[in-house]
């Protein structure tokens, strides 16, 4: 179980009423709790755009990471979610292109295809383990 001193939010009190945080910090290693294409209303970005919503997963994803005094530079492994696996595959240029704009290689990463994810409208989700 996370201490309460190793966890932050990212969502304030949208986290803490549904249960999580958005990072946990244990000794060297930032886990960062899978990342949706939001607005800052928690609205989805671009409902049925999976180019939009990874572009915008991955803004987000160097804002949480930067909260943390980390950045893309510092993630070893992710694991991304996606409803359609074919249009995750026609927007990777936009995965690549968020990590090499951090100066950053790819990390190790497993891809699944799932239903659904926690919001209407979502069609990527993006889990992070970051070594410090």
């Amino acid at each position: 179980m996370a201490r309460e001193e190793q966890c932050r939010h990212f969502f304030g009190d949208t986290e803490k009423g549904i249960g999580f945080s958005q990072t946990v910090k244990a000794d060297n290693t930032l886990y960062v709790s899978g990342v949706l294409a939001v607005d800052d209303t928690l609205e989805i970005a671009s409902p049925g755009n999976m180019d939009a919503q990874i572009t915008q997963a991955y803004a987000l994803i160097n804002d949480i990471l930067a909260e943390s005094d980390a950045s893309l530079k510092d993630v070893v492994k992710e694991t991304i979610f996606a409803t359609d696996l074919a249009a995750l595959g026609g927007a990777f240029e936009h995965r690549k292109a968020a990590y090499a704009g951090a100066g950053a290689y790819v990390p190790a990463c497993t891809m699944v295809q799932v239903s659904g994810l926690f919001l209407p409208g979502a069609m990527v989700e993006i889990e992070l383990v970051a070594h410090l």
